[in-house]
Parts: structure tokens; C-alpha cells; sequence
């Protein structure tokens, strides 16, 4: 509620105006306003509103909320230009996913704004429920998804990172350093791209570790730094079984516990893939979103039947330990034990069979 007041007080001041504004210039002129927040889901560290233009055209802004506990700027700016890249980078693309129109920092003076933002493109869609779709359903959402895949396959990189856009006029989208907080060594320095896999994750594991030694991270300090040096010496195991060890990498979606990514229309087709902020590794394996979420979280491998009936047995016991092994590289820490003991009993059952 706080941060709904908070942003409820900046949408009616100055920052609404000026949004306004960008939005108008962006589409010749035209006359908008931002809606008024619906209320559906509180704001985290973004928060999207619609801004309606005349004759029904509707864009999406993307804002990134200010909050005293989010990373130094420069850090927040790194990740939020990554997700300006992975766009930019889809539009050339046959991903369907939204196109951008105008983004911002803070600190862009000739937008007056004060906050980061993206205007993009609002596409109609639902989130893909799986539990809820039928087996003709799931199907046609699986056949969509590989050719996604297939067309991502289209546009290789040589190094596994983050995508960035890289400085000059052309603004060309490269891979860059890994834009994840806790990969960050300093606000300006993170962990640069890398050429395989293994160096990748050991750079990864050993800051995290290093995070957990230091006292920088103080949840489950002694738990969380012997799961991550099992992590490592379980890597090369990991990767020996691996079929992307090395180049090419490709970009993927790495949210994929619910599937609420994936924006279906009224027919269960594929309207839209979303939310490419802060996870888009340039590293491949199957992600799997009929996973159950509640198994996933109580440390539970069992596979689906839709997982065996559509023949991905083997592959998805291989994403079943990755997507266990990648779940907190870079990224949070479990913060109690009914949280993190299921979690690493799932990983290590992975390895196990």
C-alpha cells in the first residue's frame, strides 16, 4: 500500500505531465493521458501504466520505482538499459515481443521525468495458466514456443552475458557484463561476458561467496556459502553433461516457473513473451514452465504427464537440474530454512540419478 500511495503521489505530479509529453512527441503529437492505476497487484521495482491516446490507441509505460533498498544508481541504470537491449535486440527478431517506442533514465536531462522508463507497446493477452488449458491447448503453446525457439537459434552470440547497448550513435546491441545485483562488484564493475559456460558460473559461485564470507549477505550465511562452494564443485559435472558448453549462446527467457510471461489470446495462440527485464541470459536450456510451481518449491522432481506424453523425458530431467542449479546464481538468497532446505534436497536429488 505504501508504494501504491507513493506512486499514486508521483503519477499526479510533474512526472505524470512530463510523461505525457514524451508519449505525445513520440506519436506525432498526438494527445494522451495516463490512466488511472487499477489496483490488480501492488508495485514492486517496476510498475506499468497504460497511457491512452485518442482514437484507442493505448501504450504501456514501464516506470522503475525509487526505493532506498534497490542498488547504487549506476547499478539500477546497468540493469534497466540490459532490458532496453533485450528489446531493441528482439525487434529484429520474429519474437513476438512489444516494441519500444521511448526509454529514459532518471538522469536523462532533456526528459525531465525523474524516474527510468520505457514506452512500449501494450499487446492483448492473458497470462498462459497452464493448469487450466487443455491438452489441444498446451500443444498448440508448445509448437509456438519452438518455433520461438527456433527462431532465437537464428541469431547466435559467441560469448554467454548480458545483452547491452553499446555507447555511440548506432546503438548496437552487444554482450556485455552480467546485470544482475549481486554480480556487481563495484556500482560501475561487474562480472564481465565470458566464452564458455563453466567459466561463466565459477565466476558467478565465487561472488556469491565471496558476498557470504564478507558478511555483505547475511541470510543462512553459513548454509547458503556451503550450497554454493557444492554448487561449484559440482559444475563440472554439470557441464561435462551440457550440449552449450561453449559458443554458440543464444538469448532466452529465463522466467519460466508459472509461464505468466507467455501472453495468449482468446484462441490459446501466442500473442506476446514479456517481462525480459533482469534475466536474459545469452546461455541455453530448456526452461520449464509445466514444472508445478508448489513441487518446484517443496523439492520435488517428479515429471509431469505432459512432460512424458510430449517425449521430453530426458530433456527435461536435464532442465529439471539446471533450472535447480541456476535459481539462485546471482540472484537472492534463501532467507530461511523452510525455504532453502527443500530446494538444495531437490538440486542435490538431481544429481543423484
Amino acid at each position: 500500500m505504501a508504494k501504491r500511495r507513493y506512486l499514486e503521489m508521483l503519477l499526479v505530479g510533474i512526472i505524470a505531465k512530463a510523461l505525457e509529453a514524451v508519449a505525445s512527441n513520440s506519436q506525432q503529437g498526438t494527445l494522451c493521458k495516463i490512466a488511472a492505476l487499477d489496483g490488480s497487484a501492488p508495485p514492486i521495482n517496476n510498475c506499468h501504466v497504460d497511457i491512452e491516446f485518442q482514437y484507442s490507441v493505448v501504450w504501456l509505460t514501464r516506470i522503475r520505482l525509487d526505493d532506498p533498498q534497490l542498488p547504487p544508481r549506476p547499478v539500477q541504470d546497468y540493469i534497466f538499459l540490459s532490458e532496453v537491449a533485450k528489446l531493441q535486440f528482439l525487434e529484429d527478431t520474429k519474437v513476438l515481443a512489444p516494441h519500444i517506442y521511448a526509454y529514459a533514465l532518471k538522469s536523462t536531462p532533456e526528459y525531465q521525468v525523474g524516474t527510468s522508463f520505457i514506452l512500449m507497446e501494450k499487446r492483448a493477452g492473458k497470462p498462459l495458466d497452464w493448469s487450466q488449458t487443455t491438452m489441444e491447448q498446451r500443444t498448440r503453446a508448445m509448437d509456438q514456443l519452438a518455433d520461438i525457439f527456433l527462431e532465437l537459434e537464428k541469431y547466435p552470440f559467441s560469448r554467454t552475458g548480458f545483452l547491452i547497448l553499446s555507447s555511440g550513435l548506432s546503438l548496437q546491441v552487444n554482450v556485455g557484463g552480467f546485470a544482475q545485483v549481486a554480480c556487481f562488484k563495484t556500482p560501475r564493475q561487474t562480472l564481465c561476458s565470458f566464452d564458455t559456460l563453466e567459466a561463466a558460473y565459477s565466476a558467478i559461485i565465487d561472488r556469491q561467496i565471496w558476498l557470504l564470507a564478507t558478511n555483505e549477505v547475511s541470510s543462512l550465511r553459513l548454509e547458503n556459502y556451503l550450497s554454493f562452494l557444492w554448487r561449484l564443485q559440482g559444475l563440472p559435472e554439470l557441464i561435462a553433461k551440457s550440449a552449450s558448453r561453449t559458443s554458440p549462446f543464444h538469448l532466452k527467457h529465463f522466467d519460466g516457473e508459472k509461464g505468466d510471461h507467455i501472453l495468449v489470446d482468446g484462441n490459446h495462440n501466442i500473442a506476446t513473451i514479456i517481462d525480459w527485464c533482469d534475466k536474459g541470459w545469452s546461455s541455453i536450456y530448456f526452461n520449464n514452465f509445466q514444472w508445478p510451481v508448489c513441487d518446484f518449491h517443496r523439492g520435488s522432481n517428479r515429471l509431469t504427464k505432459e512432460e512424458l506424453r510430449f517425449d521430453l523425458a530426458n530433456i527435461v530431467r536435464g532442465s529439471h537440474q539446471w533450472q535447480r542449479y541456476l535459481l539462485s546464481l546471482g540472484a537472492d538468497f534463501p532467507r530461511d530454512m523452510s525455504e532453502f532446505e527443500p530446494l538444495v534436497e531437490g538440486l542435490r536429488e538431481t544429481f543423484s540419478k
